[in-house]
Formats: structure tokens, sequence, C-alpha cells
């Protein structure tokens, strides 16, 4: 019986070759596993080794090292990505600093209810047409929604 190892997907693009010569020149792939419930963050990735041969330090206090990867074919890699929908949001001023007396430094970006559930909806009707891997992100005062190409 063979056992399926978990492929793990990489986002950004043309990041192959990196990873091909950190597995070969810096002792493979670390992957790194988000702890922060407050804020959720995808998986990232470090060499084991920096250039100096060292270890590589944890890339933010909310990672905690998961798993080291030496076969780059435990990785599945984002040749591009296309635009399958938008819509416009907006902010919730208070939440967003606006209201602040030192003037506007958010740390996150907060939609009214209002737009959290057009966007909520609208990645629920794109993922049934375009798949479960629509992503969104924010531009300006609109949502763009994607979904990535993988590499075969």
């Amino acid at each position: 019986m063979k056992i399926e190892l978990e492929r793990h997907e990489v986002s950004s693009l043309n990041s192959r070759e990196f990873f091909e010569r950190w597995i070969k020149e810096r002792q493979g792939v670390v992957l790194w596993r988000s702890q922060d419930m407050s804020v959720p963050r995808g998986d990232t990735f470090t060499p084991v080794k920096d250039a100096a041969g060292v270890d590589s330090p944890r890339p933010h206090w909310a990672y905690v090292r998961h798993e080291v990867i030496t076969d780059i074919t435990r990785f599945r890699f984002c040749k591009s990505w296309s635009e399958v929908g938008r819509c416009k949001i907006a902010l919730d001023k208070k939440l967003n600093g606006y209201d602040s007396p030192f003037g506007f430094f958010p740390t996150a970006i907060v939609l009214t209810d209002g737009s959290t559930r057009r966007v909520r909806v609208l990645l629920a009707k794109l993922q049934v047409v375009h798949g479960p891997d629509v992503k969104y992100r924010f531009e300006d005062l609109e949502a763009v929604f994607e979904k990535p190409e993988w590499e075969s």
C-alpha cells in the first residue's frame, strides 16, 4: 500500500527555482505553520539553512516549524493567476483607525458587514463555478477574485 504525502501549495509565482536551490544547497525547505488563531495566516517556507550555513530563523513569532521537506514533488507550484471576478467593498471607518487621534494606522482591513457578506457570497459562487482554489485579495476599494493555474 502506497502512502500519499500531503502536497503543499506555493502560490507565489516563479518560486520553483528557489525551492529547487534550497533543497540542493540549503538542506531542504522548512514548512512553517501559523499558530496565531486571531489572525489566520497561511503556511510559509524558508530554506533549512541560510547562506552562512546557520539554521534559518523563524519568519514571525506566530509561526512554528512544522516539517522539513527535501522532495520537490511534495510542492504544487502556481504558474499564473487569472481574474474570475471583482466586487466593490467599503471599509468600516471606526475599526480601520479613521477616528484615531494618532491618524490612520490600520493593522488590518476591516470591511463593513454588507461588504463582508458580498465578498463571502461571491466567493462561494465563484468556487462553485471555478473550483475551490479561488482566492481573493484587496485592490483599492475592490475585492479581486483569482484562480491559480498550477504547474503540471
